[in-house]
Parts: C-alpha cells; sequence; structure tokens
C-alpha cells in the first residue's frame, strides 16, 4: 500500500512537471514591453510609476524658475530624436472639482488656443480627469488622478508631429502610477 502511495505521487510530480515544461511560452512581443519599462518609486512624494527605460529623470536645480518641490519630471527621447517630457506633480487630496480647476489653469497657463475640454478617464488608482493642449507645435496631455491620500498630475509634452509615437507609453505608465505611504506618512498630518 505504501510504495502504490509513492508511486502515484512520484507519477503525479512528473505528470505535473511535463504539464509545466510544455505550456506555450510567452509571446515574445509580452517578454519585451515588461523588460524595456524600469519602477520608479518616490518615497517622499507617495508614487511609484513604470515607464520606459529610455525615459531619464531630469534633476533640476533649487535655483531654477522651473523648479517645483512637489514635481518629478523625466526626459524622454526616442530614436527619431524628438525629445519630450513626463513630469508628476504630487498634490494635496482635493476634490474632484477643484482637480477640474487645476486642469484648467495648467492647460490656460500654456495654451494659446480655446479653453480644452476636460473628460473623465478611467485610472486604476481611482476617479480622474484629463485635457489635452497645443501650443505650437507641442501636443500636452494631463491626467489628474485622486488617490487616496494624495493627488497626482501626470503631464506629457510632446512634437504633435510624433504624438502617435509615445502616447501608447505614456498611456500604460500612467495607468501603472500607485500611490505609496511612506511610513511616517500618519505621523506628517
Amino acid at each position: 500500500m505504501q510504495i502504490s502511495m509513492q508511486r502515484f505521487f512520484l507519477f503525479a510530480i512528473i505528470l505535473c512537471m511535463c504539464m509545466l515544461g510544455c505550456q506555450k511560452p510567452l509571446p515574445q512581443q509580452e517578454l519585451t514591453s515588461k523588460t524595456d519599462e524600469q519602477l520608479y518609486i518616490d518615497a517622499k512624494h507617495e508614487f511609484a510609476i513604470n515607464h520606459p527605460q529610455n525615459w531619464q529623470i531630469r534633476y533640476i536645480p533649487v535655483s531654477s524658475p522651473k523648479y517645483r518641490e512637489n514635481r518629478v519630471v523625466w526626459s524622454i527621447s526616442s530614436e527619431d530624436n524628438c525629445p519630450g517630457t513626463l513630469s508628476v506633480v504630487t498634490l494635496p487630496k482635493h476634490n474632484s472639482e477643484a482637480i477640474a480647476q487645476w486642469l484648467k489653469t495648467e492647460s490656460g497657463v500654456l495654451r494659446t488656443t480655446k479653453e480644452p475640454q476636460i473628460m473623465d478617464y478611467n485610472h486604476p488608482l481611482g476617479p480622474a480627469k484629463a485635457v489635452i493642449w497645443q501650443q505650437g507645435c507641442e501636443q500636452y496631455q494631463a491626467i489628474a488622478i485622486s488617490g487616496q491620500h494624495h493627488d497626482f498630475v501626470v503631464t506629457l509634452e510632446y512634437p504633435t508631429a510624433q504624438w502617435r509615437l509615445i502616447d501608447a507609453s505614456f498611456q500604460d505608465a500612467v495607468d501603472s502610477l500607485q500611490e505609496i505611504l511612506s511610513l511616517d506618512h500618519g505621523k506628517a498630518q
């Protein structure tokens, strides 16, 4: 009886190993899309985001007029040498009307055309609003995401003529944004 149980378990283990070994491999596209990404974790601003590896964090000196304490900026380079930027701004928690107003203000500072339309955006973290506008040969998209403890505004600036090349990567990066809480989050409030 004991020998037949051992044989049964041995047979079951071999069968499982064969089944695992015979699984169809992941398509090459799925393998490369994840290995070409980099996870950025910012404990100070309490967020994490995946982005393509060729997007490089840009350090802005405190003395620069472009410096904002609550903003992280990446330089986006591409094969066709069209530079762009991605920024994530961490804001105190607001209601959805305040977020919509913030987007109008943000796009209004830069835009030269008619007032852009603010749309709902489906984000895994929670309610979000999006706006797209153009200024000269640049196109902008800002997405304001309402987290549990903070709001986040993710903005892309990229040449309009090349927008289609970066849009999917931008959407993937935005959708990967997660709120994280530092250990002293509760103490700070």
